[in-house]
């Protein structure tokens, strides 16, 4: 099962690679981004 990940975000760009670590590091690696 594909899982999309919706990330909704408003001045909030400097915490985007912290979400994109967080997914990356997730044990379900089927997701897109």
């Amino acid at each position: 099962m594909l899982i999309t990940v919706f990330t909704p975000t408003y001045n909030r760009a400097k915490l985007l690679p912290r979400l994109h670590k967080s997914l990356q590091e997730q044990t379900n690696k089927d997701f897109e981004w």
